[in-house]
């Protein structure tokens, strides 16, 4: 059964569908971090408003919760409550025997409720479905009986709580609709209108650090397919991608919106540690996935300019041969494990499947890779290979079952036509032989072999 690889029109269409899957997760991510940035930023111009002073529109106001409406009685302890979420949850040891743990139950309840302040008093209604609004409440009750973990989320009477909706004269009483037109969310918290926009903050920069990390890697990958693989060219591309999407926000705003962010973090939001971690785990991907990006194109690169020799007009060097490869008694063949057949390389992996259900897994129990020296013959030689240190991309494989293990080997047969990239070098008495990997800045292992498709 052959592989395909990425020159091949099936990989192709792989490495296009990963683009544009990659391109689309940036748009997401970027529009979504935008929109958070844009709320984080609302929260922090819009005053908290006495209730006594509300009119038609969107308001943030605070004040106690009462229990003039009613209440619903919390399903663990009992607490009378106007809203409570609640979550079961079980402890468990998966197949490795690591501790976790899973949720049996969870849900919300609530109804209106009237908020009171020193002005006086509002109704708020958050309607039947609840999942629209953010509840941002601590933690009110939690108990632990055998492996069970009973928790509860509830907003009590006597609580002062935030909310963020829209007042109607007409029914008297603050809703969560609309609230998109004026970029706010709808919600009901127990924290500072600070702690809010601050917990926005980091999600946007999170968002639009993801989004950026995907349009770099959808154009990396987008390039090469329209044969395009000039480094200069990605960093151009790159620099107009990022400059243009973000040029909604004008370089000026932007760079306000920066420093708020870090303002918040650092002395607001109280999680400096978190974004110092996050920022420098950002900046230690990028930089790994730019060398590998340069690694892999001058690579590439290499590859197009060395020319296909034929046995004959091989010289000392790097080179690219395409033949047959063969054996003899003095270099005789391999037998992969599996099916015992003749091959000149070869890799194996035994797996074990361990778990059940959604918790199943693959275990890699035993894995081996085996390599021959073999011939290379064309119509006018033959070269002696020596594959130590190489990549190989295995032609063939096979693969099956038995019982809870799979057992899988790739091999590179004999009597096939390959194509080998690598150093020439002299064999003494015998001529040229492919004597071992290239040692390049490129690449410390960069010899290969593979079909006769591996190279366009």
């Amino acid at each position: 059964m052959g592989r395909f690889n990425i020159a091949s029109i099936p990989g192709r269409i792989i490495t296009a569908i990963i683009a544009v899957a990659c391109l689309a997760g940036s748009y997401y991510a970027m529009t979504t971090g935008l929109s958070q940035l844009t709320e984080a930023r609302q929260l922090e111009r819009l005053p908290e408003m006495p209730v006594g002073a509300l009119t038609t529109g969107p308001y943030v106001i605070a004040g106690k919760v009462t229990d003039q409406l009613g209440t619903l009685e919390t399903p663990y302890s009992n607490t009378e409550a106007v809203y409570y979420r609640y979550k079961l949850e079980e402890e468990y040891r998966d197949s490795d025997g690591d501790l976790r743990i899973r949720t049996l139950d969870s849900g919300a309840r609530g109804g209106d409720f009237q908020l009171r302040d020193q002005t006086g008093s509002v109704i708020v209604a958050p309607g039947s479905d609840l999942e629209e609004v953010e509840w941002n409440l601590e933690r009110t009750y939690r108990n632990q009986s055998g492996r069970r973990i009973y928790s509860e989320w509830a907003l009590i009477p006597g609580h002062t709580a935030r909310v963020i909706g829209q007042y109607s004269s007409e029914i008297g009483a603050v809703t969560f609709y609309g609230l998109e037109d004026f970029s706010l969310p709808a919600m009901v918290s127990r924290n500072t209108l600070t702690v809010d926009s601050g917990d926005r903050f980091f999600e946007a920069a999170i968002r639009i650090s993801i989004a950026t990390g995907f349009l770099a890697l959808g154009i990396a990958l987008s390039l090469p397919l329209i044969k395009v693989h000039r480094f200069w060219v990605y960093v151009l591309v790159m620099a107009i991608a990022v400059s243009g999407t973000l040029s909604v926000l004008g370089i000026n705003k932007l760079r306000q919106e920066w420093s708020a962010i870090a303002d918040l973090y650092e002395g607001r939001y109280q999680h400096a540690w978190t974004s110092r971690r996050l920022a420098a785990a950002s900046i230690i991907a990028a930089l790994l996935l730019l060398w590998l990006s340069i690694r892999t194109i001058k690579f590439k690169r290499l590859i197009e300019a060395v020319p296909t020799s034929s046995t004959r007009g091989l010289s000392f060097g790097v080179s690219e041969l395409k033949a047959i490869v063969d054996v003899d008694e003095d270099h005789p063949p391999l037998r992969d494990p599996l099916k015992n057949e003749k091959c000149v390389a070869f890799d194996y992996k035994v797996e074990e499947k361990r778990g059940s259900g959604k918790n199943e897994k693959w275990r890699v129990i035993e894995h081996r890779e085996e390599l021959a020296p073999f011939w290379l013959e064309d119509s006018e030689g033959k070269v002696l290979v020596q594959p130590d240190g190489a990549k190989i991309e295995y032609p063939q494989y096979h693969s099956e079952r038995r019982g809870d293990r799979r057992y899988t080997v790739r091999f590179l047969e004999t009597f096939v036509n390959v194509y080998c990239l690598g150093f020439a070098g002299l064999d003494r008495g015998k001529g040229l032989c492919g004597h071992r990997p290239i040692s390049t800045p490129f690449s410390s292992n960069a010899m290969s072999c593979g079909p006769t498709w591996r190279k366009s």
